[in-house]
Parts: C-alpha cells; structure tokens; sequence
C-alpha cells in the first residue's frame, strides 16, 4: 500500500471535520486540529511507522497559522525528511458559511473570515 500524507485546511465552517470524517472512513489515520508546530514531529513518527500506519489525514486549522513562515517551515521540515504530502484547502462561499451556523457563531465567522463592506444583521 503507498503511503499517503493529506493536510486538510481551510477557512472556519468550509467543511474540515466533515473531510476528516471522508479520510477516516476510507482507512486513514485522523487527527483534528492539529497545531502546525506539530506537524514535523507527528511526521517524523509516521515517517517510522509508514507499515502500521500507512495512511495519514490531518486537520491543522487555519486559524492556528501564527504566521505563513512556520507553516513553510514545517513544510520544508517534511521535505528534508522525504514525506511527500497533499494539501486540501477547503473554502465556502460566505452565504453557505452564515446558513451553516447559527446566528451568534454565523456573525463571528462571517467577521473573521468574509469581507463585506459592512454587515447588517437582522434578528427575528
């Protein structure tokens, strides 16, 4: 079986915990939320352990991404290492984002993650 690493990411609400789920349920390895710092050390693990584990997905939030530098980083950490990896990045349309949550949640991520020129929200 080939060895297969998959980085799923993505803005808040655009469907990582339902991907990981996908990745799971087809004999993948899943870990959520993952802090990107970690990313070479689980490597180096996995890197070692390639025949138990053969298959690996995580979920490294967007949001933990201090700054690109550590993510390119960390990145290049796994290259030195030969791990060869996909990255999944998923997006949503701002509309879908708001319908998905409720209102409270829906106007934190429609703040941090949508850019509109101003927001009117009308409560029932």
């Amino acid at each position: 079986m080939k060895e297969e690493l998959i980085i799923i990411t993505g803005i808040s609400g655009a469907g990582k915990s339902t991907a990981i789920n996908f990745f799971e349920d087809r004999g993948y390895l899943a870990i959520d939320n993952l802090p990107v710092v970690f990313l070479p050390k689980l490597c180096e693990t996995y890197k070692d352990n390639k025949k138990k584990v053969p298959k690996l997905a995580v979920v490294i939030d967007f949001r933990s991404w201090e700054n690109l530098s550590e993510v390119f980083n960390s990145l290049d950490e796994l290259k030195k290492m030969g791990i060869s990896y996909k990255i999944l990045y998923l997006d949503a349309k701002c509309e879908v984002i708001l319908n998905r949550f409720n209102y409270k949640t829906a106007v934190n991520a429609a703040m941090s993650t949508c850019h509109f020129d101003s927001v009117d929200i009308v409560t029932p």
